[in-house]
């Protein structure tokens, strides 16, 4: 039963979020819990549903529209010893990925705390792009990505919450955008043992207006799916 296999791994997930919070200072632990909690198969359908239910005018904050999110360990030397493969898809245009990219988890000495380095395909564009199948990115040698190291994740214990944060430093991921010149990102996610958070949004540096923002940079709310497929 769905119900049963979802409860199963929630209990894995929650020894996972416990050994994580009991055993930061063990680095190898931690990066692997984080690893585990990360993983997985996410849906925001009940976001989604609310929204609708609530009858109110649309709004970017309200968001309207179903995510599939998939995240999976791959195998990828190249980049570390702990790599994640994640591919988000949007169901108004399912053939293609919003996001693909691929994220390497290490730990920072000098903070004390998980690294993910995100890891861009080096070809454009960065979102909305024709998927690319796991086993394929896998070989791709390391030219073939992007890294920005001022646009890493660090992940922050939330112990009373019982959850992870992982966020960019503060206005440092920095680069060039077109006529809109430098803008920087800012991007949060909160890990959970049955579900995942996150929001994303560009601003420029010239006068600190918003270039772009998903679902006015709300909070997208997934749902940790046992039972879905990583596409559909």
């Amino acid at each position: 039963m769905p119900n049963t296999r979802l409860a199963a791994l929630l209990l894995t997930l929650c020894a996972a979020l416990a050994a994580a919070g009991s055993l930061a200072s063990d680095a190898p632990t931690t990066v692997q819990a984080i690893a585990t909690l990360w993983s997985g198969n996410f849906d925001n359908h009940r976001q989604v549903e609310t929204n609708v239910a609530r009858g109110l005018p649309a709004a970017p904050e309200l968001t309207r529209e179903r995510r599939r999110l998939t995240v999976q360990p791959i195998v990828m030397p190249q980049l570390g010893p702990t790599v994640l493969f994640l591919e988000e898809y949007r169901e108004s245009n399912p053939a293609v990925a919003h996001r693909q990219r691929v994220v390497s988890l290490t730990w920072d000495p000098a903070r004390s705390q998980v690294r993910a380095e995100q890891w861009f395909f080096a070809d454009p564009p960065t979102y909305d792009r024709d998927p690319v199948d796991p086993s394929r990115v896998a070989a791709l040698p390391l030219e073939r990505f992007r890294h920005e190291s001022t646009c890493d994740l660090y992940f922050t214990r939330e112990e009373q919450l019982v959850r992870w944060r992982g966020s960019m430093d503060p206005m440092a991921c920095k680069y060039p955008q077109g006529s809109d010149g430098i803008v920087y990102a800012e991007f949060d996610m909160l890990l959970y043992s049955d579900s995942l958070w996150y929001r994303d949004r560009s601003i420029r540096t010239r006068d600190g207006s918003i270039r772009g923002e998903i679902d006015g940079f709300s909070w997208l709310l997934f749902d940790r799916r046992a039972d879905m497929m990583s596409r559909k």
